[in-house]
């Protein structure tokens, strides 16, 4: 931020909220209309549209795109195992084959999915 921003932020939280932050009021070094003004002056000069600030508001969507992928490749995995979990239990050889009780096995594979026991 530019020191002559800082020194208008200051001045602003001086005149307009004095009983809050603590300080004593004082008698204004310049009218509150002037101070508004640069202020509002202040404010149109950030909000103008500039090189830098396009790049960087780039940068923040393109972090939110690759967050947003990775999302979307979580969940994929998550519905995999899901439904690979389904399918065991939906089969009857692959338990009945190895002598595993069903019931502990829809348990165990409850647990991992949800992590809390039935």
């Amino acid at each position: 931020m530019i020191e002559a921003h800082v020194k208008l932020l200051n001045e602003l939280k001086q005149e307009s909220v004095p009983y809050v932050s603590g300080v004593a009021p004082r008698m204004p070094s310049r009218p509150f209309t002037a101070i508004c003004a640069d202020a509002a002056r202040a404010i149109e000069a950030l909000s103008q549209p500039n090189d830098f600030g396009n790049y960087l508001h780039r940068q923040t969507e393109t972090k939110l795109a690759r967050a947003e992928s990775n999302a979307a490749s979580i969940n994929v995995e998550l519905r995999l195992m899901r439904d690979r979990c389904a399918e065991l239990m939906s089969q009857h050889e692959p338990l009945a084959g190895l002598g595993i009780d069903r019931e502990l096995v829809r348990q165990v594979l409850h647990y991992v999915q949800c992590g809390r026991l039935k």
